[in-house]
């Protein structure tokens, strides 16, 4: 039956794919990559200046650990001291580290992932 009538078929179609284009473009219909989730985990990794010791990386990360562990969303956490810049390669630095922490679940916090990660982000500053 579509092989009989192409051009309403066509039309149709064309008239879809516009009015798909035109909800994006007046924000009806909202887009983005990838949603966010929230998988009760997050992970950061701390880069101390170049040239920085193994102790002083240690000393650095123990009053990050300090102040992780107020944050009452804090399930548990784990920290690796000396890593490689990327996380890809064998190689070794002292002055990186990185902290995996596991949150409670999400029926037992009041904040979400994306709120969680930004105040772990602020409680590197200054260190």
């Amino acid at each position: 039956m579509a092989l009989r009538h192409r051009l309403i078929v066509v039309f149709v179609s064309s008239l879809f794919f516009a009015a798909a284009i035109a909800m994006v473009s007046l924000q009806i219909l909202g887009t983005e990559f990838m949603p966010p989730e929230d998988q009760g985990e997050l992970n950061a990794v701390i880069e101390m200046p170049p040239g920085s010791s193994l102790e002083a990386t240690n000393a650095a990360i123990l009053e990050f650990e300090a102040r992780l562990v107020k944050m009452p969303e804090i399930s548990s956490y784990f920290t690796s001291v000396g890593l490689s810049g990327d996380g890809m390669f064998s190689s070794t630095s002292a002055r990186h580290a990185r902290v995996s922490v596991t949150l409670k679940s999400r029926r037992q916090r009041q904040r979400p992932l994306l709120q969680i990660m930004k105040e772990v982000e602020s409680l590197a500053e200054g260190i």
